[in-house]
């Protein structure tokens, strides 16, 4: 609003009409209401602005009806100019669309909201279905591109350069991280689905309609500089131009769709019509970085444990000793390689420093000698990528991480059966909202400020400890899984690593605590986990038996991955020799890779 306190506008109010030319302002004129009338489960309230000429002879009158079904969350938008003028008219309708939503309190990772346009493409069958790739814009590069306040712009939205040529515009979307509201053209209740209902086929283009979707600044502050925070975004929708005949009528219905971004919601035959779960994205970024089918998979994995725990904290415990024990032979065969690795390479440091010292001077030979003592020793230089197994689960980090901040499920819901809020009588905060930070302690008046530039959050006015565990369980991990130094220099660079984990909770301090629960329990279940490896190798060290290798049958994947890795080392080895880098180019030359061939 306005610092008077006034709204920036009203979303979905009519703006204007133009008749024959004539705009006519509708925004600053007195509508007149009928009773509001219930019809079953269905509330409406009419509506009505009567328009004159500059004589006092009428002109027509714009009628607007709004219905809401009782439990849902669509709302029905009738609007008519009846011409009463006598005579045909041509009109045309500007009216605002739905503005920002409010931003979530627990969006530590800055601000989320967007506006998503979805179509149709240009394809045949037409209609088979709606798309949203290109059809994203965040909030603040909308507030920083749409210049000066008040001045609208057509091309900012719809239509956009990124959009295929032919596409049409089936709905635009407003959203925040658990909420959205679609602006759509009504669907009919029925349609050509085997069951009678509507399919995506049946869905009347918003653009049919509404060919103009203009964005808006709106800054109460008028600054040069919008602050995102502040500033706020209006669509406004615009017809084309109608002729009406004398005694009859334009209709520009709409519907509009206001709720969760929940999958059972988003499920129902309209709402699944309009396509509407491509609203539900577990992304942080990128949605195909993020790996939406395994956030999905997780999420539906997790409600499946709350289905039979009853508890979204401890499903979340059971989701990471799932995700653990589902991981354990990449992470164990990860640490054994690494461990094989710091104690090879630790065993011929001694030689290696000989064969250093005497050809410093000719570098093509030193690498030389080194491969020929790799090759002596049986270590293989590949070896370093003995933690590449890690980087499976990446993916499964990731989408995990996406899912649990975005998970509609999580929000207000308390953790461990509200046990912290049962023997408090609701007075203690602590793990109250899975969806936002976990307020072990809230800090009395307005709370205080840490300069942290790199942190979104700069006013503290609650103690969280789930981070601050964090730190201390992430030093315990580390300790586990660093293998001992081979170098000095790698001697080196964990005592600088030795402070990562009191760096990185910082950036997970106003993290919603059910992902910080998930990471704390997932890094203790990895302690355990390194624990068991550790004893492993141990074993396996003091029966002599550590660098065995096991038979491989002929022709199988592994056999053609080991023969891969062993073609690898020979081009390094070679690559070496040869006085260049192992991983191919040569000393002070930059090669350009095409990546189009």
């Amino acid at each position: 609003g306005t610092p008077g306190g006034a709204p920036l506008f009203y979303p979905y109010a009519a703006r204007s009409i133009t008749v024959n030319g004539t705009v006519v302002r509708l925004d600053n004129q007195a509508f007149t209401a009928d009773e509001p009338t219930r019809t079953g489960a269905l509330s409406s309230v009419t509506y009505r602005l009567k328009l004159a000429d500059a004589g006092g002879s009428p002109v027509g009158e714009v009628v607007r009806t709004w219905t809401l079904p009782t439990g849902s969350y669509d709302l029905a938008l009738d609007q008519r100019f009846v011409n009463t003028s006598g005579r045909q008219l041509r009109i045309s309708l500007l009216q605002y669309g739905q503005g920002d939503l409010l931003q979530d309190e627990g969006a530590y990772v800055g601000d989320r909201r967007m506006f998503v346009t979805g179509y149709f493409r240009p394809e045949n069958p037409a209609k088979t279905g709606i798309y949203v790739d290109e059809g994203q814009w965040m909030h603040t590069s909308l507030v920083n591109s749409v210049d000066p306040p008040d001045q609208p712009r057509p091309d900012a939205v719809w239509p956009n350069a990124d959009t295929q040529a032919g596409s049409t515009l089936a709905w635009v979307a407003a959203e925040n991280r658990y909420f959205a509201v679609v602006t759509h053209a009504p669907v009919p209740a029925a349609g050509r689905g085997s069951n009678g209902e509507p399919t995506t086929a049946d869905v009347p283009a918003l653009q049919d309609t509404f060919p103009r979707v203009l964005v808006e600044l709106k800054d109460p502050t008028r600054a040069a500089q919008p602050d995102p925070n502040v500033a706020s975004v209006a669509l406004s929708l615009g017809t084309a131009d109608v002729d009406v005949a004398a005694g009859g009528e334009a209709s520009f219905p709409l519907a509009v769709f206001a709720g969760p971004r929940k999958e059972e919601l988003l499920e129902e035959p309209i709402y699944a019509a309009l396509n509407l779960e491509k609203l539900i994205r577990y992304e942080l970024g990128c949605t195909l970085c993020t790996f939406q089918f395994l956030a999905h998979g997780l999420l539906d994995y997790l409600r499946i444990l709350h289905t039979v725990v009853r508890d979204w904290g401890v499903a979340i415990i059971l989701l990471v000793l799932t995700v653990r024990l589902i991981l354990h032979p990449i992470t164990k065969r990860a640490q054994i390689n690494m461990m094989k690795m710091g104690r090879q390479m630790a065993a011929i440091q001694p030689e290696m420093a000989k064969v250093k010292e005497k050809f410093k001077d000719d570098p093509q030979k030193m690498n030389a000698e080194v491969m020929k003592l790799y090759k002596e020793k049986g270590v293989n230089p590949a070896g370093i990528l003995g933690c590449a197994p890690m980087l499976l689960q990446t993916p499964i980090w990731i989408a995990l991480y996406a899912m649990l901040y975005y998970a509609i499920e999580l929000r207000h819901e308390p953790a461990f059966y509200g046990v912290f809020q049962a023997v408090s009588n609701g007075q203690w905060k602590f793990l109250a909202d899975l969806s936002v930070a976990d307020h072990f302690i809230d800090i009395p008046g307005s709370g205080f400020g840490i300069p942290l530039p790199f942190v979104d959050v700069k006013l503290f006015d609650y103690l969280n400890i789930l981070p601050i565990l964090m730190a201390f369980i992430f030093a315990i991990n580390m300790k586990f899984t660093t293998p001992p130094p081979a170098t000095p220099e790698q001697a080196q660079q964990q005592k600088i690593m030795r402070i990562m984990p009191f760096i990185f909770p910082i950036f997970l301090y106003s993290a919603p605590s059910g992902l910080t629960l998930y990471i704390c329990c997932s890094t203790m279940a990895g302690i355990v986990d390194s624990w068991i490896v550790r004893r492993h190798v141990k074993a396996a060290e003091d029966a002599g038996t550590l660098f065995d290798k096991k038979e491989v049958k002929p022709g199988s994947l592994k056999c053609k991955l080991q023969q891969r890795m062993a073609m690898a080392q020979e081009v390094a080895a070679k690559r070496m020799e040869e006085g260049g880098s192992p991983f191919g180019g040569s000393p002070g030359k930059k090669k350009v890779q095409n990546f189009k061939e």
